[in-house]
């Protein structure tokens, strides 16, 4: 008998000590909150208030990229820093809504990444210019609420796709043996 107990008892400790799984309508919950956040991201540039923005990193471990090179974000206070030299950098910003939206929430619920991409644009200096952002979020739940554990931001190239290269090589080597003809003819 005490056997039994003692089984059922250990059953019970390893039982407790699994991690729960979320049913797939909390990870819906979990997605439209994160994106509710993404949403506040591109409200606050939209709104030129970035002010909201200084708490949304993580307090643990952080690394952001930014569009630059020189943007380099490793804790929360280079993540200030740039917020305040981001409100600094335009007249006015508009970031539309996110396309090609992907959020993935791990079924423990305390870790999920998104990446998508948006059109926008910037004002400086009274001239307005067409944007083009393309991000990606590592999210971490802190006391219920999704933090930055990583960002990337980038601003894609037109033209300098792997399909773009190749067709201007294969016209460059087509360009290069006409020359050859050209010449053998001569």
């Amino acid at each position: 008998m005490k056997k039994f107990h003692l089984l059922v008892l250990v059953i019970l400790i390893l039982g407790s000590c699994t991690q729960s799984t979320l049913t797939d309508e909390q990870i819906e919950a979990e997605k439209a909150a994160i994106k509710d956040q993404i949403m506040t991201i591109h409200n606050a540039y939209n709104e030129n208030n970035l002010e909201p923005l200084k708490e949304l990193s993580s307090s643990g471990e952080f690394m952001a990229f930014g569009t630059d090179k020189s943007e380099v974000m490793k804790s929360k206070a280079d993540w200030k820093k740039q917020m305040e030299a981001d409100s600094k950098a335009f007249s006015a910003m508009k970031i539309e809504d996110p396309k090609n939206l992907s959020i993935v929430v791990a079924s423990s619920g305390d870790l999920a990444s998104a990446i998508y991409e948006t059109d926008a644009s910037i004002t400086v200096d009274g001239e307005t210019s067409p944007m083009f952002f393309r991000f990606a979020y590592t999210w971490e739940k802190e006391d219920g609420n999704w933090k930055i554990r990583q960002l990337l931001a980038s601003m894609p190239s037109s033209g300098q796709s792997a399909e773009d290269w190749v067709a201007k090589r294969e016209a460059q080597k087509e360009a290069s043996n006409n020359d050859e003809n050209i010449e053998d003819e001569n």
